[in-house]
């Protein structure tokens, strides 16, 4: 792998608000992927295979696909996928089941693995490819394909494919709505101007988490991370503890807020970093909670917040993320602000992303 510095996040995250109000809107405008199929009139469930930042887009938005397809809706593992969920298959259980292969890449090993066993165990059902690539693996073995290729891959992954595989699920999630006659909690019009209103935010989401750059490195105390939140945040949380690890080698990890509360909280140091995803909706109050204790106990609490939401939290220091909001959609720009301060903790650091600056990679 070549170099990858730091820099490379910053590239990619100037293309963001052309992203948001152009090219991500596009993908909702792409052609039907299922027509006439008969699978929609009896479906139950919904399987999404991933890798890496795959998977966390396929989590950070389950709860979305839910309330707006008004199926069953189960993320999991590719390689989890092949070697234990295929096993409990039966051919009744696939006709009622839609797989969806998402990859980035549109080669991940295990995504194509699991699609291949799939269709060769049921070729008369379903299998989606959602793909950053044009061509790639996860195409070839799909009967069905929605493209989310965007102008630019990116030379960093997932910075912004990540978000492209969110929408390109949605966009799924609406189709089967749309089919089913299902009248969920948003429509495709209503997040094609979520999306579209969410570029004017992003700018400035940027531009805070820069001016707080000093201020979060202060806080780190040079141990771990860990990012909490629950529901729609939970998927967000594994993305961002996924991009600091890749970024800057810090380790770091995502985790429920009341699973970190039950188990983790009880680590050592207790002066690392917390960052928690404070969402007016179902879980803000049992965030508001933990940040509370957990500052008591000595951590450093860092809020990720849209505007206004939090600033009764106790917090070490906030991160706010402007635009509008929705609980269910906040996962589609959430991840922005520690996305950027990865970059600037492997600066700190004079870390390459990855370890390309040294010869682990290639022992990988």
């Amino acid at each position: 792998m070549d170099l990858k510095s730091p820099n490379l996040v910053y590239e990619q995250l100037d293309t963001y608000e052309t992203l948001f109000s152009t090219e991500l809107p596009k993908i909702l405008k792409h052609s039907p992927v299922f027509g006439n199929d008969p699978t929609l009139r009896h479906l139950q469930t919904v399987y999404v295979i991933g890798d890496g930042d795959s998977l966390y887009a396929a989590i950070a938005v389950e709860y979305a696909f839910r309330h707006i397809s008004g199926v069953e809706y189960i993320p999991v593992p590719a390689f989890e996928f092949t070697q234990y969920s295929l096993q409990g298959f039966t051919a009744e259980k696939a006709r009622r089941s839609i797989l969806i292969g998402v990859s980035a890449s549109g080669g991940s090993p295990f995504v194509v693995d699991a699609m291949q066993k799939y269709r060769a165990a049921f070729p008369d059902c379903p299998v989606v490819s959602i793909c950053g690539k044009v061509g790639g693996e996860i195409e070839k073995n799909a009967n069905k394909i929605f493209s989310v290729q965007l102008n630019e891959l990116g030379r960093t992954p997932g910075i912004r494919t990540y978000s492209a595989s969110m929408v390109g699920l949605l966009a799924i999630a609406c189709e089967i709505a749309e089919a089913r006659g299902f009248n969920g909690s948003i429509t495709r019009k209503e997040l094609e101007d979520y999306i579209v209103s969410s570029a004017v935010g992003v700018r400035k989401t940027i531009i805070e988490a820069d001016e707080k750059t000093k201020d979060i490195l202060n806080l780190f105390d040079g141990s771990f991370i860990t990012f909490v939140g629950s529901g729609p945040s939970h998927g967000t949380a594994l993305f961002e503890a996924a991009k600091i690890v890749e970024t800057s080698g810090i380790y770091a990890y995502g985790q429920d807020l009341e699973e970190w509360n039950h188990v983790e909280g009880f680590a050592y140091p207790v002066e690392s970093m917390l960052v928690i995803h404070p969402n007016i909706g179902q879980a803000f109050k049992r965030a508001e909670n933990l940040a509370k204790s957990a500052q008591e106990l000595g951590h450093k609490i860092v809020l990720v917040a849209h505007e206004n939401h939090a600033k009764e939290i106790p917090n070490d220091c906030i991160l706010t993320v402007y635009g509008p909001y929705n609980d269910f959609l906040s996962p589609l720009s959430a991840f922005i602000p520690f996305t950027f301060l990865s970059a600037k903790l492997a600066e700190k650091l004079g870390r390459a992303m990855f370890h390309t600056d040294t010869d682990i990679w290639g022992r990988l």
